[in-house]
């Protein structure tokens, strides 16, 4: 008898997806996120989710625009759907500074953070870490330091409090995000931390977050 070919679910494609895309293979997961969305059929939490990943790898493979119009779509169907984890993810992407060539773009940014934060904690989500990253990110084009320090003491105090309830993936791919803030701060010993990152970065395999730490290094 044949073997009967084995159909992937949508959650087994999502989350290839993520590992290509987190291992560096950028074009491989978007690749995995275009057949995910066939899988989504009519689910539209789903298709805000895959739309969130997919909309990432665009970004990471440097087609920003088209990121930036992914994540505009996954929030709209989002808003509709009344699906406020989804709008959540997609205010946090859309909080990127690197998405806004101007002031007001970046004013935008600025605002997608904060309500992306403020959705996140009504939710309780457990991923408050990485949205205060965002915030702290978006916050930084101000040039305040109290307001970035404020920010930093909350991102400490979220990570603390999920740290043993989170996967060690996850958990430190916010702390990564945390010491690269800290350091943004704190310049004096950015190069130790900087190091420390790196390294939870590669014991990992995340490449995407080491060529973003490569890149502050070669700034300290």
């Amino acid at each position: 008898m044949e073997k009967a070919v084995k159909i992937p679910t949508y959650e087994e494609l999502l989350k290839l997806g993520i590992e290509e895309r987190e291992k560096g293979s950028v074009k491989q997961s978007i690749k995995c996120f275009e057949k995910t969305l066939l899988f989504a059929e009519r689910d539209n939490k789903k298709i805000v989710e895959v739309l969130s990943h997919l909309g990432l790898s665009y970004y990471h493979n440097g087609n920003q625009e088209k990121a930036k119009k992914t994540w505009q779509k996954a929030y709209k169907i989002a808003v509709k759907a009344k699906d406020y984890n989804g709008q959540a993810v997609a205010l946090r992407n859309l909080s990127r500074k690197q998405l806004y060539l101007n002031g007001s773009g970046l004013v935008q940014a600025l605002s997608c953070a904060e309500e992306a934060v403020s959705i996140a904690e009504n939710l309780g989500r457990k991923d408050l870490p990485w949205f205060l990253h965002g915030l702290f990110s978006a916050t930084e084009v101000l040039g305040e330091k109290d307001k970035l320090k404020f920010i930093l003491r909350r991102e400490i105090k979220a990570l603390i409090k999920v740290w043993n309830k989170t996967p060690k993936l996850e958990r430190n791919v916010w702390l990564d995000g945390l010491l690269m803030d800290y350091v943004s701060i704190h310049d004096k010993i950015g190069k130790p931390l900087l190091y420390l990152a790196r390294y939870l970065a590669r014991l990992q395999g995340l490449k995407r977050r080491e060529e973003q730490i490569n890149n502050l290094l070669s700034l300290v």
